[in-house]
This record gives structure tokens, sequence and C-alpha cells, in this order.
């Protein structure tokens, strides 16, 4: 038992790392980031790419210019397309749907251009990135990747819910959640913000996805898609908004899909994750940590 403890809390720094992103966007800004999955992704093609191109480059270097890279890209669609949809909607619903589609139309460009540049074929980052060691923690075999990216998480994680709730635009984001409309008359620059928070929440799936290369030991172009459903169902069973709540879910499902997986097998690893997502669906529909929500007269 003790042997998949490694296992389960790398699984959920991962989870947790992809899924911060994505409730920043949805819980924040309003914006149901389909492509998040295709961000994600992307670092770890890109990466693989980056490595051919430059044979040799260390984690170290590979690390910043993911985190920066996928951040700018993620920040550019918010600029050229999240941006005008909302300021050419013709209201709430119609943005919601406009910007639902448009995820998925930029979601399919970068997976293609990925499928491409992999040459439709799964992939693994070299070696020489980051040599894999093992070594003995309590009996149980811990690798250098899995303590990475529990550092990773932890260290990104708080630094995300200090900026959000001690910090300027922290605050300004959260007054920008509760209303958009207000935080411009009160002079917020709610579209500084905006792009702000989409350039984070790609950095955080610009370093998942690397990570998450490195801990399968081998990638491809769609590696984010099923990460992207269990991410949503993170989001929502937390409370959408939800910082704590999601790296809360986060562990929680990874614990359950490491541990079924062990004992009951691989099959059985997802069956019984979407299993506890409706279960939770249906005892805490409003989720773990709901926020409370304010009617306007």
């Amino acid at each position: 038992m003790l042997g998949q403890l490694p296992n389960a809390v790398a699984l959920a720094s991962v989870y947790t790392l992809f899924t911060l992103g994505l409730t920043l966007c949805w819980g924040v800004l309003n914006v149901l980031n389909l492509a998040h999955g295709a961000l994600f992704a992307a670092s770890a093609f890109l990466a693989y790419r980056l490595t051919q191109v430059v044979p040799g480059i260390p984690l170290w270097a590979l690390l910043p210019i993911m985190a920066v890279g996928i951040g700018l890209l993620s920040a550019l669609v918010q600029v050229l397309v999240f941006a005008p949809i909302r300021a050419r909607g013709a209201g709430e619903h119609d943005v919601e749907m406009r910007t639902l589609i448009a995820g998925v139309t930029v979601a399919a460009a970068i997976t293609t251009v990925g499928a491409i540049l992999t040459e439709h074929q799964p992939f693994a980052l070299p070696r020489e990135a980051l040599e894999v060691t093992t070594f003995d923690v309590l009996g149980a075999p811990v690798t250098n990747v899995q303590v990475l990216l529990l550092v990773a998480a932890v260290v990104l994680a708080c630094g995300l819910l200090g900026y959000v709730r001690y910090t300027r635009d922290g605050r300004a984001l959260r007054a920008v959640a509760v209303d958009r409309r207000a935080a411009r008359l009160m002079g917020i620059p709610v579209r500084r913000l905006e792009v702000q928070a989409l350039a984070l929440s790609g950095a955080l799936a610009g370093v998942a996805g690397l990570f998450f290369a490195l801990y399968l030991g081998a990638g491809d172009a769609h590696m984010g898609d099923t990460l992207l459903l269990k991410a949503f169902a993170i989001v929502i069973l937390a409370g959408v908004g939800s910082l704590g709540g999601a790296v809360v879910f986060a562990f929680v499902l990874a614990f359950v899909e490491a541990y079924v997986g062990y004992y009951a097998g691989a099959d059985l690893r997802d069956v019984a994750a979407f299993a506890l997502i409706i279960v939770m669906l249906l005892v805490r529909p409003t989720g773990l940590f709901p926020r409370a929500i304010g009617q306007r007269a």
C-alpha cells in the first residue's frame, strides 16, 4: 500500500497544476477554456521538438521556457479569440457559447500542429533532459521526477493562492469575478487582468504538461484530452472558483485512481474515478467548497 503513495502524490500534483489553471479561467473570469488541455499537451510536444533542435538542453532550462512560452500562447488566445468574442457578444449566454466553440477550435488547431510536429506518433523526452533516479523512502520507491512534481505543485499552488488573496491584482481579479461591469466602473483594468490570468493559467499548464511527459516517460499530441474532462469534474466538485477546493479534490481523485488501479486493475481505475464524481454530484452538487453568489436587485 505504501508503495503506491508516491504514484498517487505525483498524479495528484499533475492534477493540481492542471486544474488550478482551469479554475483561474473558469471560476474567476468565467471563461470555460476548452483549449486548456491542448495547451497542456503543447508544452510536452514543443519541449520534445526543442530537445531535438538543442540536444542536451536540461530540465532547468526547459521548464521556464515552457512556462513562459505556453503562458504567452494562452495570453495570445485571450487577446485574439476570447476578448473579441466577449466584446461582440449579444449577451452572457451568447458569449459563453461562442467561447466554448472557439475553445474547441483553438484546441483542434493546437492538437493538429502537435500531431504534425510529432509525426502522429508518441514521443519521449530524451534522458539528457532529466536523468531519472530512484531512491528508497520508508520502503517505497520514489523517483526524482515525483519529488520535483510535488515541489512544483506545492510552490505554485501556494504562490497562486497568495497572489489571488493578498496582492492588489489578485483582489482586483476577485472583484472582476463578482461583477465585471462594476469592476470596470471602479477603474480596475479588466482587460489587462484577463490577459494576465490567462497567461498564468497557461504557465501552469506548461509546467504540468512537461512534468507529466517526464513522469510517464512518453506523451502524444492528445495527452490533455482525458485530463481536461477530469479537471472539469474537479473544478465543479470542489466548487467553481475555489482554488483551495480544487487542490483538495485533485488529491482525492488521484488517490482513488492510484489505489483502485493497483488493487483492482488499470481497467477499473477510470471507472472508479468517474463513479466517485457521479456520487459527489448527487450528494454535494454545489461542490465541497461552494462560492457564495449574491443577487443584485
